[in-house]
């Protein structure tokens, strides 16, 4: 149980930071890399690129925030998931 949350954890981590990264190139309205050699920005400059107003970005970076605090909560407080019986 606690390698499946430390794993969790980390890839949470790993997404905020890269969805991090596409929320500060915007920002900085600098191109992003992109290593199959297109122009990656495209994607971020579609109409697709929002929900309800919302950056998909965005709504990435705060998933990831859930995630690792759902993750740390649950690390945290073993014995909650064991009286609950979820895991």
């Amino acid at each position: 149980m606690a390698e499946f949350l430390a794993t969790l954890i980390v890839l949470g981590i790993l997404g905020m930071i890269d969805t991090g990264y596409l929320i500060w190139k915007q920002k900085k309205k600098q191109l992003l890399v992109c290593p199959i050699g297109q122009n990656c920005n495209v994607v971020l400059e579609s109409r697709w690129n929002k929900v309800f107003f919302i950056k998909n970005e965005i709504i990435g970076f705060l998933f990831y925030v859930f995630i690792v605090g759902v993750g740390i909560f649950l690390f945290l407080n073993g014995g909650f998931c064991k009286e609950l019986k979820l895991l």
